[in-house]
């Protein structure tokens, strides 16, 4: 009962530093824009570089500030977990293959995230837009990647994989592994972000736990980031989607002189989408291939499953920060 009473408190003054993170940046990004608002008149309109930069701006400059000395001040002991598991050094065939796997999860949970936007917005009458394609195809590419490509991966990165993981690994490698991907699909706060963030976060947390260098699971991250946003944002300013979007909904009758019009982008799209495929079955491959290389250590504090996991969601921070999220989701 008191190891329990122990992890709960441990998960709640997590949870609770997550909870202030977003109510923190959520708060300072509405006075903000009520702000420039009320300073440039109510027919003010901001373009989507500027709402990612003030995004930023306030998760960063205002939320992360606040969960550091938070989470800081938990106890963790990834000091006593190193003297019984050491390190690994990993050579970069296994980080590349880490990678490929990484792919074929980001596109697994692509698919699921838009199937099942896709099927709430029948369900609701509505026509339900990617907020990831909206994103990339109203922002400057420059702009966008500085914060995707670079800002994200190391803030993510450190709050996900390194301050959080050392300070739950005495529970297991398993609970470290879900909290830490279950915690980075949430962040997100949308459907189509969700899955494919979640597997990854686990991928990243199990990089982290074995090799203990967070410089791995940024680079990685670096890589996905600079995939999706700078590869295929190129792709999909060079096609016009807007363009198509609005072609497919209004005339469609058009839709052979849009082809013709932009056949060496939607060409150069569909075979980066064929490459996507082929390595994300590459990954399935490689991870049935190398399933039992995968070894994960039991937890220093002896909690059965059933309380372990009452203590790491069922606390006062933790349902905080999950309400946060639902609220995310839901606006």
């Amino acid at each position: 009962m008191d190891d329990r009473k122990k992890a709960r408190k441990i998960f709640s003054r997590i949870g609770g530093a997550y909870f202030i993170f977003l109510a923190a940046a959520m708060g300072v990004q509405f006075i903000v824009v009520l702000a420039i608002f009320l300073a440039g008149g109510k027919n003010l309109s901001l373009g989507q570089d500027i709402k990612v930069a003030i995004s930023m701006a306030c998760m960063y400059g205002a939320g992360f500030p606040l969960y550091w000395i938070l989470v800081k001040r938990v106890p963790g002991r990834m000091d006593e977990y190193r003297k019984n598991n050491q390190a690994e050094v990993w050579g970069p065939g296994q980080l590349i293959v880490c990678m490929i796997i990484s792919i074929s999860v980001m596109e697994a949970g692509n698919f699921v995230g838009s199937r099942l936007m896709n099927i709430l917005g029948q369900a609701a009458g509505e026509t339900e837009e990617n907020l990831v394609f909206q994103l990339i195809s109203e922002s400057n590419l420059l702009t966008l990647g500085a914060f995707t490509v670079v800002a994200a991966p190391i803030m993510e990165e450190l709050m996900f994989r390194k301050l959080l993981i050392d300070r739950i690994i005495q529970y297991g490698d398993w609970t470290a592994i879900l909290v830490s991907g279950v915690m980075f699909g949430l962040i997100h706060g949308n459907f189509y972000q969700f899955f494919y963030a979640c597997g990854l976060g686990m991928i990243f947390a199990y990089i982290y736990i074995r090799t203990g260098k967070i410089k791995y699971t940024i680079g990685l991250h670096m890589i996905i980031n600079f995939m999706s946003s700078m590869i295929a944002g190129n792709l999909i300013k060079a096609m016009d989607y807007q363009s198509l979007l609005q072609i497919t909904e209004d005339n469609p009758e058009m839709m052979m002189e849009y082809l013709a019009a932009n056949w060496l982008p939607l060409t150069m799209l569909m075979l980066y989408g064929l490459a996507l495929i082929v390595l994300a079955v590459a990954g399935v491959i490689l991870a049935i291939c190398i399933r039992k290389r995968i070894h994960l250590y039991p937890a220093m504090e002896k909690i059965s499953w059933g309380e372990k996991y009452l203590a790491v969601f069922l606390n006062i921070g933790m349902v905080l920060f999950l309400a946060m999220c639902t609220v995310q989701f839901v606006i």
